[in-house]
C-alpha cells in the first residue's frame, strides 16, 4: 500500500481553493461531468472507454459518500467493485480530504501496493492535489478519471484536465449531518450538481448515464456520426445531405435511446439482456452496414409508436437489433454521400 507523504493530515473544512471553486463552477466548462450515475458500482470502465474512445488506465477515487457513508466504512459492494478495477489492471488512487484511517485496512490486506492512498498537504479541489496524483503514476489526464460525489471538490479534477465521473451521494444518517459545516457542504453540493444538470440541458452536453453503462450503443453511434462524419461537413454540404436523405438518423437515434431505457428497466427487474455481440462490435468499430441490404427505410417515429405495444423483453431486444442495423445503414449512406463531396 503506497502512502504519500508519510505523514497525513485532515484536509476537510474551509480552504482558499474551495472558496475559489464556488465562483469557478458557475462557468459551464468548469462544472461538467462526463459520467453521471447513481452508484459507484454502476461505473463500467469498458463501456466508458467504448463511448469516449479514450483508454482509462487510472481511477482517482473519493471515499466519503462515494464508496462509504460520511466518515464510515467502505461498503462491501464498493470494495468488490474496486477489486474488479484493480484486477483489470487499472491503477486506483484513493483521494480523500479526510485523514487516512483504519477503514483503509481492508484495502491494504486485499491489494497491497496495487492501490495508492494519496495523503497530500493539498486539499481537493486544488490543482496541486490532482497534479500529484498524475505524477504518482506518470499518467496522462486523458487516461485518468476522477470518481466522486461533489462537483466542488472532486469536480476540481477539470483543472488538471482529468474527466469527472459524478456519483449520487450515499445517504448518511448521522448526528454529524447537523453540523453547520456539513449543512454548507451538502447545500453547495446540491446546488452545483443541479447547476451542472442545467448546463447539460442548456448546451445539450453528452453525458454517459446509468442506462449507457449496460447498452450505450446510441451514445457510441451518435459519437461516431458527429466525430467521423457530420463534423467534416460545411453548411452547404450539410444542407445538401439533409435534402438527399433527410434527418431520419436523428429519429432513429432517439428511438434507440428509448429502447435502451426500456431494456434498462427490465435489467433492473432482474431480466438478463443479451445484445447481439457482433452487431455491437460493428458499432464500436464503426463498421457501417451496406444500406442496400436493408428492406426499406425504418422511421424513428414508427419505432417509438410500436414500443408502447411491447410487453416482453425479447420483443424489445429484437427491435433493438433492427434499429441498430438500420442506423448503421443510415451511417453508410451518409458516408457514401460525404465521400462524393471529397471526390
Amino acid at each position: 500500500m503506497a502512502l504519500t507523504p508519510n505523514k497525513d493530515k485532515s484536509r476537510e473544512g474551509v480552504s482558499g481553493d474551495k472558496f475559489e471553486a464556488l465562483g469557478q463552477l458557475l462557468i459551464p466548462d468548469n462544472n461538467k461531468a462526463i459520467v453521471k450515475v447513481d452508484k459507484f458500482t454502476s461505473i463500467n470502465i469498458e463501456r466508458i472507454q467504448q463511448i469516449t474512445g479514450n483508454s482509462i488506465n487510472c481511477v482517482i477515487l473519493d471515499v466519503d459518500e462515494t464508496v462509504a457513508e460520511h466518515h464510515g466504512e467502505i461498503l462491501q459492494e464498493n470494495i468488490e467493485h474496486i477489486a474488479m478495477m484493480v484486477n483489470m489492471g487499472i491503477v486506483v488512487i484513493i483521494n480523500s480530504n479526510m485523514k487516512a484511517t483504519s477503514r483503509y485496512d481492508v484495502l491494504k490486506e486485499m491489494f497491497g501496493d496495487r492501490i495508492i492512498i494519496h495523503c497530500s498537504e493539498y486539499s481537493k479541489p486544488s490543482l496541486e492535489n490532482y497534479e500529484e496524483c498524475l505524477d504518482l503514476v506518470q499518467m496522462h489526464p486523458d487516461n485518468t478519471m476522477m470518481a466522486g460525489d461533489n462537483p466542488l471538490t472532486d469536480g476540481g479534477s477539470y483543472k488538471a484536465g482529468i474527466p469527472f465521473a459524478q456519483v449520487t451521494p450515499i445517504p448518511t444518517r448521522s448526528i454529524k449531518n447537523l453540523h453547520p459545516k456539513r449543512i454548507f457542504q451538502k447545500a453547495s453540493r446540491s446546488f452545483y450538481r443541479a447547476l451542472s444538470d442545467h448546463f447539460d440541458f442548456l448546451y445539450d452536453r453528452d453525458v454517459i448515464r446509468e442506462k449507457d453503462m449496460s447498452f450505450g450503443l446510441r451514445a457510441i453511434l451518435e459519437g461516431r456520426l458527429n466525430r467521423e462524419l457530420l463534423s467534416s461537413l460545411d453548411f452547404t454540404e450539410h444542407r445538401d445531405l439533409v435534402q438527399k436523405i433527410g434527418a431520419n438518423h436523428i429519429g432513429l437515434l432517439n428511438a434507440l435511446e428509448k429502447i435502451e431505457q426500456e431494456l434498462f428497466k427490465f435489467e433492473q427487474q432482474g431480466e438478463t439482456i443479451f445484445v447481439n455481440p457482433e452487431l455491437e462490435q460493428n458499432v464500436i468499430d464503426g463498421q457501417f452496414t451496406d444500406a442496400d441490404n436493408l428492406a426499406g427505410i425504418l422511421y424513428g417515429d414508427d419505432v417509438l409508436k410500436s414500443i408502447k405495444g411491447f410487453e416482453h423483453v425479447s420483443e424489445l431486444i429484437e427491435l433493438h437489433e433492427i434499429v441498430v442495423t438500420h442506423l448503421l445503414g443510415e451511417c453508410k449512406r451518409i458516408q457514401e454521400i460525404i465521400s462524393s463531396y471529397q471526390a
